[in-house]
């Protein structure tokens, strides 16, 4: 876990966000867009505020496939932040283009065993949690990878604003 990170901002990100029952009562496509949107929400902010869309106006930014946008962090993020956005953005994919898409369990694992070398969703599996319905479960694991990734990019861009890390270095 990098000590330099600004880690309250993390805490104040997901007491914000962190839309647990909605995962719990959601269908999966709703967990997938709403993690998705706030992740390339947060990844956009990144690149404008770090400066690194170069020629690219801010419309033409925003219009971006996500997987573009994170090519133009990808010397900017640990190794871990891109996986997940890699891992969030196939997902994603899945369900853009099967309507009867569900959370592709082996995807789920990679996303949260990425998740847990930065520290992240360790204590999420205890009784309670392993007796609700796999799916429910899958929601939650996605919804929460999407909000620890989006945390940490916010982290960062504070960092930035607050003059704590010098623009477009991670």
């Amino acid at each position: 876990m990098d000590k330099n990170l600004n880690w309250d901002k993390h805490e104040e990100f997901l007491r914000k966000y962190l839309p647990l029952k909605k995962m719990l009562s959601s269908e999966p496509i709703v967990v997938v867009l709403h993690g998705h949107l706030i992740t390339e929400h947060y990844l956009d902010e990144y690149i404008v505020i770090n400066k690194l869309k170069g020629d690219i106006a801010l419309f033409d930014l925003l219009r971006l496939e996500f997987v573009k946008k994170s090519e133009l962090v990808k010397d900017n993020f640990p190794e871990n932040i891109k996986t997940s956005l890699t891992l969030i953005n196939k997902i994603r994919r899945d369900f853009a283009h099967d309507l009867d898409a569900k959370i592709d369990l082996k995807r789920i694992q990679q996303l949260v065993n990425v998740q847990r070398t930065q520290g992240l969703l360790e204590n999420i599996e205890d009784e309670k949690f392993e007796k609700l319905p796999k799916e429910i479960q899958n929601n939650v694991f996605f919804g929460m990878s999407c909000l620890c990734t989006a945390a940490y990019i916010a982290g960062l861009i504070d960092e930035v604003e607050t003059g704590r890390r010098p623009t477009g270095k991670s």
